[in-house]
């Protein structure tokens, strides 16, 4: 139960932020509304460019290099790409977090890095919100965002990670179905 209303809440902050970006109606779309849809052919295929921002929230620093493989498919896809970066006060060492700015630098030149030290009020989702009042602060712009925290349970990490940023080809796939389907809103993890 507590997981259904956390993926919940997670649906409702994605359909709200989705929503106040773009002004418009906020159908959301789960991964069944999904099937058949087309992939992105190849690396030649025309999309355009997108401004992408990350957000990222670590509870867990020993799921980093999970998370990693993520930014590195994204980066790989759209060269702008902002990283927002939040970590829980006390759980992440100093010399851990300098490990992480500097593995996500270390993917591209065109990343923009952001951080944010929170106290763990409200989870994933109050790390979140934080984050994106940081980005309003800052007057930063994106076409498109994904949000991923690190989930402890192995399973539904792998399927959110697979599914939403598991190669660059996925990324410009979830990036295409939103330039095809423009009444969507919200791609949510398979089998979340």
């Amino acid at each position: 139960f507590v997981t259904c209303m956390l993926l919940l809440a997670i649906v409702l902050v994605w359909a709200s932020v989705r929503h106040t970006l773009q002004n418009g109606m906020m159908p959301i779309a789960l991964p069944d509304a999904l099937a058949g849809m087309p992939a992105a052919k190849s690396s030649a295929e025309a999309l355009p460019s997108a401004r992408v921002g990350m957000f990222l929230q670590i509870g867990n620093p020993h799921l980093w290099t999970d998370m990693l493989g993520c930014v590195s498919s994204v980066a790989d896809a759209y060269a702008d790409v902002g990283v927002h970066i939040s970590f829980v006060d006390g759980k992440v060492p100093n010399s851990t977090k300098l490990e992480i700015e500097k593995s996500v630098l270390a993917l591209s030149r065109r990343i923009s890095l952001h951080t944010l030290t929170v106290q763990n009020l409200g989870a994933d989702v109050g790390q979140f919100l934080l984050q994106l009042e940081q980005t309003e602060r800052k007057g930063l712009r994106y076409d498109y965002i994904l949000k991923m925290h690190s989930k402890t349970n192995r399973e539904w990490r792998n399927l959110a990670l697979q599914s939403l940023c598991g190669t660059k080809w996925q990324v410009r796939s979830v990036i295409k179905n939103f330039l095809q389907h423009p009444q969507l809103d919200l791609i949510a993890p398979i089998g979340t």
